[in-house]
């Protein structure tokens, strides 16, 4: 689920229509820059503008604020549970999750065990053990003296068979998995349990939902923190569900954003002007555009990221601001 690459908000002919570049010789140029301002834009908006599919560990609440927008599909709902115990009888080795995230793309989604006492490691990544069950016979097979304890969990949900990018990333010998209380497992309509609205960044829990976990409140204790009841369906609507003031985390995992084609043009727009200017800013001769101030020093040909920022934040902030990720 990495971001996808060899697409960008802008294309070099949108951007040479938009900002009225008519000379073909910077074409070289533009296209070098393309990236970086694209980067430079989403780092700003503090978002990701192209159509991905992200995985999200949020706290429980009944609207859920996720990093990237517009949101066009809710894969899973997941309530975090401890899935497996990892006992380690030499007690060399500590143990870490690592995913993607929208704030960490470059990272790649795998355990990594490291020893205590060699400091090296052994990583093994989810594009291989691509379930729990998988990943326990990789790890197990790599080193006897570590074993995987499977924790009690009502059926249908068997824990090996659940796709490893459910970990919720952390260091400990627990892991926990987002399992799936939304019934998509026997087919009916995850849409019944949560509302969306148009370009929204929220997810509000539906009311049907919300009253199912008032409802079975005592199937998970006092605490709230763990299941004690005997219900036989974890996915059954209103079933199994955290109650309310439960204090856990949900994994969330989502498709969100634009198709090349679909990106807002007033967005665009902003990203082929701020190309033009890194050609106006390093006085490239014999260019067709519109001549535009030079109230930035800048001489280098190539612009490194953080010059682009610099431009967005002295020229583009007020224009970039209604894209821009907003705390609730």
């Amino acid at each position: 689920m990495s971001y996808p690459s060899g697409n960008d908000i802008i294309t070099l002919a949108e951007a040479k229509t938009l900002a009225n570049i008519k000379s073909p010789n910077y074409d070289l140029v533009l296209t070098a820059q393309i990236p970086g301002v694209c980067r430079a834009v989403e780092n700003y908006c503090k978002r990701h503008f192209l159509r991905n599919v992200w995985t999200q560990w949020v706290p429980w609440q009944d609207v859920l604020e996720t990093n990237d927008w517009p949101i066009n599909t809710v894969y899973l709902l997941g309530q975090a549970m401890d899935a497996v115990v990892i006992k380690d009888a030499t007690n060399s080795f500590s143990f870490q999750v690592i995913q993607p995230n929208p704030q960490n793309l470059l990272a790649v989604p795998s355990l990594v065990v490291s020893s205590n006492q060699t400091f090296t490691t052994q990583v093994f990544s989810f594009a291989t053990s691509t379930t729990l069950g998988a990943l326990t016979m990789a790890v197990t097979a790599w080193n006897s003296s570590i074993t995987f304890a499977y924790q009690n969990v009502a059926a249908p949900t068997v824990y090996a068979n659940i796709n490893t990018l459910c970990l919720r990333p952390g260091v400990g010998k627990t892991l926990v998995v987002g399992v799936d209380v939304m019934n998509v497992g026997s087919g009916s309509s995850i849409g019944s349990n949560y509302i969306i609205s148009d370009d929204s960044d929220r997810i509000l829990l539906s009311p049907a939902m919300l009253n199912g976990m008032r409802g079975n409140r005592a199937a998970w204790g006092n605490s709230g923190l763990g299941y004690t009841g005997s219900f036989a369906n974890i996915d059954q609507v209103g079933g199994y569900w955290g109650p309310v003031g439960y204090s856990g985390d949900l994994l969330i995992i989502y498709d969100s954003g634009y198709d090349p084609a679909n990106v807002p043009q007033d967005l665009k727009a902003i990203c082929a002007n701020i190309l033009a200017d890194t050609l106006t800013i390093t006085n490239m001769p014999d260019r067709a555009m519109t001549q535009r101030a030079h109230s930035i020093n800048f001489d280098a040909t190539t612009f490194e990221s953080a010059q682009i920022g610099k431009l967005i934040h002295e020229r583009y902030a007020s224009l970039l601001n209604p894209f821009c990720k907003m705390s609730v």
